[in-house]
């Protein structure tokens, strides 16, 4: 953190410093104006010299005398002509004189040549100096122009900089108040302060605590009492998670929320099932608050709609069994290569709404699907024929005749399938679902004996499992 007090100094300094570099400037700027006047008069009188020099040149150009050769003519010139030697002598000295007088002329003219070749002279010469200078006096402007230009942005860089380091200053003041007013809260409010740290210690807490919850109806029977607090405490803490910013724990918290709602769903079942005790249907309603808080917070979380769907699934209530596939229903479109949410589905259609044809609809979308559930990637084609068996007897058992006889031959052909697989939790299900099945092939004598030995090699090989 700066010092309020050196940033001051600093930013003062700096303003001297500018303040002090301008009074600089301004000299300099004083003294070059001084040189610029001096080499502009200096570049004025040069060229009124030269204009002078140059109207001078001129004027002697236009000013040279023109030479007048006159020829001069005798009276006796104009005498006729005498052949006599006389005549021939003047006339041989009137040709003398005037060649004399062409020699004259040539001479004159010679010499005005000269004079006007050393003016031609003169006047090159002054206006290549001329033209020198001009170029001197517009490389000094542009030089001058381009100092200007180069103080101009100095000057602009070093507003920028005040500027910049003033706004710096601000910065470090406004963050020193707020690490000021941070250690106050933290003084003040020490459980604000380390509020988030407590939050991840209390999600890694009760997620540890509801390890050994399973989607099962008897799970709670199986926690220890000090579990069962544990789980209990944990949840009254993890209500401070409405103070905060929980964005980044969303998933997290959902699965939180889903062991919750599993924990109150099997206490409820527990206690409904034991017929001690009054089973309170506020467990069941926080079990599906609970796994609703899961959804909003994790709409793809698929385990969190299978035992949503799971926990209400009672065949003695319409509203839960509405419930019931609704949660399961959306698990089969999250879902979509498992069989299981269609198969729990079919068991309700079953079960609850006793509706054999819907359920056969819904076990031949099952067959297409290539896996059972998340944690058994094998299909589980035995128990659908089971359950088409079961669903086929319930058929059977509202018609009459000839198509009596053929829904039960078909569902003895599923139930032989079925009973392949004989495991504990077939032999577990057919104790459950046995008189249906009884019922259903007593009514036809002749298939009795078969289905008895199918019943009973189910029995046999899961006792001796």
């Amino acid at each position: 953190m700066s010092n309020p007090l050196r940033a001051k100094a600093d930013t003062q300094l700096t303003t001297r410093s500018m303040e002090s570099g301008k009074v600089i400037r301004t000299a300099k700027s004083a003294n070059r104006r001084q040189t610029d006047t001096v080499v502009w008069w200096l570049f004025r009188l040069a060229f009124c010299a030269l204009t002078i020099a140059f109207i001078f040149g001129i004027a002697n150009v236009w000013a040279s005398p023109a030479v007048v050769v006159k020829s001069k003519t005798n009276a006796s010139d104009a005498q006729p002509a005498k052949t006599s030697a006389e005549d021939l002598q003047a006339e041989v000295s009137t040709m003398d004189r005037d060649v004399a007088s062409q020699e004259k002329v040539f001479t004159a003219e010679k010499d005005e040549l000269a004079h006007l070749n050393d003016a031609t002279k003169f006047l090159m010469t002054a206006t290549g100096i001329f033209a020198f200078l001009l170029g001197l006096a517009s490389w000094k402007t542009l030089e001058d122009q381009r100092t200007a230009a180069s103080e101009n942005l100095k000057l602009q860089m070093q507003n920028i900089a005040l500027q910049f380091a003033k706004t710096i200053d601000e910065s470090n003041a406004s963050l020193e108040s707020v690490t000021r007013l941070r250690d106050e809260v933290q003084r003040d409010f020490p459980m604000f302060g380390r509020m988030r740290s407590n939050f991840a210690r209390i999600l890694h807490g009760l997620q540890s605590a509801c390890e050994r919850l399973q989607p099962d109806d008897d799970t709670y029977k199986s926690l220890h009492w000090d579990e069962e607090q544990r789980i209990l405490f944990y949840e009254s803490a993890i209500t401070t998670s409405l103070l905060l910013d929980t964005k980044d724990h969303d998933k997290q918290l959902s699965e939180i929320y889903r062991l919750l709602g599993v924990f109150y769903g099997s206490r409820y079942c527990s206690t409904r099932k034991d017929s001690t005790k009054d089973s309170p249907r506020m467990d069941l309603d926080r079990s599906r608050y609970y796994f609703d808080r899961s959804i909003d917070l994790d709409p793809k979380n698929y385990l969190s709609y299978m035992h949503a769907g799971l926990f209400t699934q009672y065949y003695d209530d319409d509203e839960l069994e509405r419930a019931s596939i609704d949660y399961f229903q959306r698990a089969s479109a999250i879902g979509e290569d498992f069989q299981k949410p269609l198969l729990s589905i079919a068991m309700i259609e079953l079960d609850g709404f006793g509706d054999p044809d819907r359920a056969l609809r819904t076990l031949e979308q099952a067959k297409r699907r290539p896996k059972y559930d998340v944690d058994l990637d094998s299909p589980e084609p035995e128990y659908i024929s089971y359950l088409e068996s079961y669903a086929l007897c319930l058929k059977a058992e509202k018609v009459a005749g000839d198509l009596m006889l053929e829904i039960l031959m078909k569902a003895l052909g599923k139930f032989a399938v079925g009973v392949q697989k004989d495991t504990p939790k077939m032999k577990e299900i057919f104790d459950a679902d046995i008189d249906v099945f009884s019922r259903a092939f007593g009514k036809v004598p002749s298939l009795i004996p078969e289905f008895s030995a199918l019943a009973s090699k189910l029995t046999d090989a899961a006792s001796n499992t």
